[in-house]
């Protein structure tokens, strides 16, 4: 078995584990939790859990709360997450959003990509259909997303520690790609950073990994997922042509896998960016 199948291995074998981990299933309504935070979920899943919370993000379809519990360890800051089935059918035979996102955490985690931690997650079903699911994770705390480094952010002026962000997230992304996952939602607001005392390089930290996936293509047929990425990125984080061929280069560095060259990806993405 090569290095590449290895960490396959790995990433797989920890979503499988973790989806079994949780009693995730397809048909009733499950639950999982951190020991150590069971209280507190309750509390978050009672009539009123959510009084005094901060709303982050609302549609039809999806909340997302900043929300501070005790726990035994102390009081703790938390997102949860809670989305609306739209698609009964569908989620009659595979698994809820967050189901997945929690298992990819576990999956990315084992091979070495920084994610946040999960603290619970399941779903309220009756039978087969799905009505909603949750997920709770660790508020990252002192961290900043992306974002913050585009025109008129936070952190617009720091281009050594922008750079030193997208180097780092891009040998994660390189990494995930060379056992054959795509990630498709590589967007600066899922990629969290904060300053390190007396580092140059910024510590990272990966949320909302409900879309990646394994894929198991002939690598020039997963080349598209690898243009998709890096054009996710590169577009919503508005980079010049110069500092997008420098970062593609160190992306062919970092991935051992891809038979891409340089002239053929760098064309590819600034086709895809030009999409966007």
């Amino acid at each position: 078995m090569n290095d590449f199948d290895g960490t396959r291995r790995l990433y797989r074998e920890a979503k499988r584990n973790m989806l079994h981990e949780m009693g995730a299933k397809l048909s009733g309504s499950w639950r999982w939790v951190a020991p150590e935070f069971e209280t507190a979920l309750e509390q978050i899943l009672s009539p009123g859990g959510l009084d005094g919370a901060e709303c982050i993000w609302k549609t039809r379809h999806k909340e997302v709360w900043k929300c501070r519990v005790e726990t035994p360890a102390g009081p703790k800051t938390v997102i949860y997450k809670c989305s609306y089935s739209s698609r009964p059918l569908f989620y009659a035979v595979h698994y809820s959003k967050n189901a997945r996102e929690a298992a990819n955490y576990r999956g990315l985690a084992a091979i070495g990509i920084p994610v946040a931690r999960l603290l619970g997650c399941g779903d309220f079903r009756d039978g087969r259909i799905l009505r909603r699911s949750f997920l709770v994770t660790e508020f990252a705390e002192g961290f900043r997303d992306g974002r913050a480094f585009l025109p008129g952010g936070a952190a617009e002026r720091e281009s050594e520690l922008r750079d030193e962000f997208l180097r780092g997230n891009l040998r994660h992304l390189a990494k995930m790609h060379e056992a054959h996952c795509t990630h498709r939602g590589f967007l600066p607001n899922n990629l969290l950073w904060r300053k390190q005392e007396g580092e140059a390089a910024p510590e990272l930290l990966w949320i909302d990994v409900t879309s990646a996936f394994f894929c198991p293509l002939p690598e020039r047929l997963f080349a598209r997922e690898i243009v998709r990425d890096l054009a996710t990125l590169f577009a919503a984080m508005k980079l010049n042509e110069e500092l997008r061929a420098e970062l593609i280069r160190f992306y062919l560095d970092a991935n051992r896998r891809t038979t891409l060259r340089f002239d053929e990806l760098f064309r590819r993405v600034a086709d895809a960016v030009a999409r966007r």
